[in-house]
């Protein structure tokens, strides 16, 4: 909250609560044996059918030294969309770990922006 307020604005609320449907959309769409790519095209589909505009997601897996091999679902750098199911944008195809399928007993580190405020 900025100084003298007392409470939480309502787009403040309302942006926190968008911010919140991302992160159950992003952990719905978790399911073993999808790659990183149907991962992130799995989750922006159903963040636009959920009105939640231009979300950005980047997931990673995690080890006993942070980064690990496994599926990697997006990378902030990239403007992704999802055009008639399929991804777009970015740098084109996209290959490496990205193709890597999600296993059981993995640990990801999911990072995500839903919205953007311009006043803040």
């Amino acid at each position: 909250m900025r100084p003298g307020e007392s409470e939480a604005s309502g787009e403040f609320k309302r942006l926190v609560a968008e911010g919140n449907r991302l992160q159950d959309v992003f952990m719905a769409e978790f399911r073993r044996g999808l790659t990183g790519n149907e991962l992130l095209r799995n989750i922006l589909v159903r963040a636009g059918e959920e009105g939640i505009p231009n979300p950005r997601v980047y997931s990673h897996s995690l080890g006993y030294y942070l980064h690990e091999s496994g599926p990697l679902v997006g990378l902030p750098w990239e403007r992704v969309c999802v055009h008639h199911g399929t991804l777009c944008g970015g740098r084109g195809a996209w290959f490496g770990r990205r193709t890597v399928p999600l296993r059981p007993g993995a640990g990801l580190g999911l990072h995500e922006r839903g919205v953007q405020n311009p006043g803040w």
